[in-house]
Order: C-alpha cells, then sequence, then structure tokens
C-alpha cells in the first residue's frame, strides 16, 4: 500500500510540475478514455482533398501493456486565416490493460503515405519523426487503477521532462500549382472593350478544393472557387486558377466568341491551335514547372475598301495635264 501511495504521489507531482511549466496534458480528475491529435496540412494556395486519410502505428515501449489504439486521422476543418487543413485521430486506452499504478511509454508513428492522386502535392513534414505517448494510470485507493492522463509529446529537453505537449503532433505541407489564361482581341475591326464569355471545368480527387480570379491589371475583377461556367474576360484581362496538382486535369471553353472570324490558342507557347474554342488536359505532369499559360486569341478583321481611290484616279490624271497645259500656254504669252 505504501508502495502505490508513493507511486501516486510521484504522479501528482508530475502533473503539478507539468502545469508549472506552461504545459497542458489532458487530464481530468476521472478516468480518461481517448485523447486526439491533429495532423496539420499547410497550403499555399487550395486545401487537399477531405478524402486523404493518415495511419497511424502506437507501439509499447518498456514492458508497457497493449492498452492504446490509434485510429487513421480524417479531414477536420480547414483554417483559412492560416492556410491549413487540420485531419484529427485518435488515441484510445483500454482501461482494464493497467492493472497497476505508473507511467507507461508508447511510441507513435505516420505510416507513409498513400500512391493515389488524392495524395499528389502532399510532401511529408515531420511525419518519419516518431512521438512518444504517455499513459499516466493512478489509484485513489490502492486497488483500483485508473487511467487519468495521457499526453503525446514532441520533444525531450534532456531531464527526463516532457518539453512540448501539444494536440498539433504531425505536419505536412501540400504545395499546388497554377493555370493562367489570357486574353487577347486582334485585328483592324477588333473591339478592345468586347466582353467574351469562358466555361472552366476542373478534375481531380474527391473533395479537392481549387480557387480562380479575374484580373484587369492589378484589380481583381471577380474571385470564385471549383468550376464555373460564364466567367467574362476582356483583352488583356488573366483568369488565375490555383490548387492544381500534378494529376489533375482542366477544361477551359469560350463559350461566347461575340461572332468574332477565329479563336487561336496556344499553350506554354507552344503551337497555336487555330479554329478552337476550347482546350483542355488531363494530368498536368508540371515537374518543375509552376505556371500552365494559356493564351486565347479572338481575331477580326475586315478589307478596306480601295475603289474610291481607283475611280478617281482619271480624274486626277486629267487634272494633272490640264495644270501641264495652262502652265506652258501662259509661259508663251508672256514670252510674247
Amino acid at each position: 500500500m505504501k508502495h502505490y501511495g508513493k507511486l501516486t504521489a510521484a504522479a501528482a507531482a508530475g502533473f503539478m510540475a507539468l502545469s508549472a511549466m506552461g504545459v497542458a496534458p489532458v487530464f481530468a480528475a476521472d478516468a480518461v478514455n481517448s485523447v486526439d491529435f491533429n495532423k496539420e496540412v499547410t497550403y499555399n494556395h487550395a486545401k487537399p482533398s477531405t478524402d486523404v486519410e493518415f495511419t497511424y502505428t502506437v507501439q509499447p515501449k518498456d514492458g508497457a501493456p497493449n492498452g492504446l489504439t490509434v485510429s487513421k486521422a480524417t479531414f477536420n476543418t480547414d483554417d483559412t486565416a492560416n492556410k491549413k487543413a487540420i485531419y484529427k485521430a485518435t488515441l484510445t486506452v483500454n482501461p482494464t490493460a493497467y492493472t497497476t499504478p505508473g507511467v507507461y511509454s508508447y511510441t507513435l508513428a505516420e505510416a507513409p503515405l498513400g500512391t493515389s492522386n488524392a495524395y499528389k502535392g502532399i510532401t511529408e513534414g515531420d511525419a518519419s519523426e516518431s512521438k512518444t505517448v504517455k499513459v499516466y494510470v493512478t489509484t485513489t485507493d490502492g486497488s483500483n487503477p485508473i487511467v487519468q492522463a495521457i499526453t503525446v509529446d514532441g520533444t525531450d529537453n534532456g531531464d527526463g521532462e516532457e518539453a512540448k505537449l501539444s494536440t498539433q503532433v504531425f505536419t505536412a505541407d501540400y504545395h499546388t500549382k497554377s493555370l493562367t489564361i489570357k486574353k487577347e482581341v486582334k485585328g483592324n475591326q477588333a473591339d478592345k472593350n468586347d466582353s467574351f464569355g469562358f466555361d472552366l471545368t476542373l478534375t481531380g480527387a474527391t473533395g479537392e478544393e481549387y480557387s480562380w480570379e479575374v484580373k484587369n491589371g492589378e484589380t481583381v475583377e471577380s474571385t470564385g472557387k471549383g468550376n464555373k461556367t460564364g466567367i467574362q474576360m476582356k483583352d488583356g484581362w488573366v483568369l488565375t486558377v490555383n490548387g492544381l496538382s500534378d494529376t489533375d486535369g482542366y477544361t477551359v471553353k469560350e463559350s461566347d466568341t461575340k461572332n468574332y472570324d477565329s479563336t487561336d490558342i496556344q499553350v506554354n507557347g507552344g503551337t497555336v491551335t487555330k479554329g478552337q474554342t476550347e482546350t483542355s488536359k488531363t494530368g498536368l505532369e508540371y515537374g518543375a514547372t509552376e505556371v500552365e499559360n494559356v493564351v486565347f486569341t479572338n481575331n477580326k478583321n475586315g478589307d478596306i475598301p480601295t475603289g474610291i481611290l481607283m475611280s478617281v484616279a482619271p480624274y486626277a490624271g486629267l487634272v494633272g495635264l490640264g495644270g501641264i497645259f495652262a502652265g506652258l500656254f501662259f509661259r508663251r504669252k508672256r514670252e510674247d
């Protein structure tokens, strides 16, 4: 009994020390059954697929009982202010596995990422670094152990004390790329103020997000997310789509050509495709390229009539000849 009392006192002292350090383990006066921890994915444009799941393993250390199980981390919320998609996993304890008070340690690790399209663009942060989970078991009467706290720590300060306890344990980056569609109007009958309609379709993993905006120079005309019909574009305007990974696809169609003579499409400065109003690609495979550039050029030319000049040419010649004869006539008169 005295032995149990000393363990209880030691555990209580440990909790007090952690509180004094400003650290907050999951703690309750009654038994604790589970604790959540986060996988935070920081993105540069738009959040990854909500279908993404992150898998974990938990292994006992130093003879600890098999009292912990861990779920997959699934999408929970989107912290748009900090550009973080937050996935949540749960550590669940089996209280009957702990028959004596003590502090039991476990190794928590993340399994390698999946290979489906939903994971494209996601790069591991500290996912390969294992974490330590500690289960604190106490007793109030020396005979009924209860799990009173579960902590997930990140580092050790060298003195055997947790230097960081946090529910934000694993991180990753979601780096996506961009598509730009530029509008150009050319020809001697073209009107630079004409507005052309475009339809945008984007394809990728389920739940994956895309954002877009239209700029007139530095002025933002409109913004949105995902697919959109009837986007208006004028000469010199640029539609930029963000949130595309290498396996995503797009279709851009000019739905209103204003009866211009023809439309030319050029992708990444390559060969110009004439007479088409739609371009698409499945699987961008950017490689080292950050942006896919598409230019839509509408042409409108008209013939300048030259008949008027031709019809007056003979009369102009006669007037010229008349002037020459008049000059000669007046010159002879002066000589006489």
